[in-house]
């Protein structure tokens, strides 16, 4: 596994805005909104969470897409999170800091 993980990241965009904060995962096209950063934080773990499970669920046809191919390692690194802090560590936003 980490072989294959190697050194894959996962970043997260942090975008404030007049209702709050959104949190923009880009590679995996994943975001989520919240009033705070917490809650953002929040649904961002809930829908990543949930993409995860979806692209191994249908792993030969992610793995058909070259674009969605690619992204093996960032959903592997994020498959391996056995709960919601440490899935929410193993993303960065760009600054370096834990969410």
């Amino acid at each position: 596994l980490k072989a294959v993980v190697g050194d894959a990241r996962v970043e997260v965009d942090y975008l404030p805005d007049e209702d709050g904060i959104g949190l923009w995962v880009n590679d995996l096209e994943i975001g989520a909104h919240g009033a705070t950063v917490e809650e953002a934080r929040q649904h961002l773990v809930r829908e990543v969470r949930a993409y995860v499970e979806n692209f191994l669920g249908q792993l030969r046809l992610y793995l058909s897409w070259p674009d969605r191919a690619q992204l093996m390692p960032q959903v592997l690194r994020l498959a391996v999170a056995r709960s919601d802090d440490e899935l929410a560590r193993l993303m960065n936003n760009l600054g370096g800091h834990d969410l």
